[in-house]
């Protein structure tokens, strides 16, 4: 949901993260999640906080 707010394509998405477009669309499905260091950049990408992005409990949205 939060790189649909943003905007931005899963292409744009793969090609920043430097990953396949099935990987993007396997962590918007929930079927996969980014390691620690993808989550940092994809927070950078979509300027949201890295520890709500990932689901770090207490994160506030």
């Amino acid at each position: 949901m939060t790189i649909k707010r943003a905007r931005i394509t899963t292409r744009l998405v793969a090609s920043y993260m430097g990953v396949k477009e099935h990987e993007v669309n396997f962590w918007r499905a929930g079927i996969t999640l980014p390691g620690s260091g993808q989550c940092r950049r994809l927070s950078r990408l979509l300027r949201v906080d890295v520890a709500w992005l990932c689901g770090t409990p207490g994160a506030i949205a």
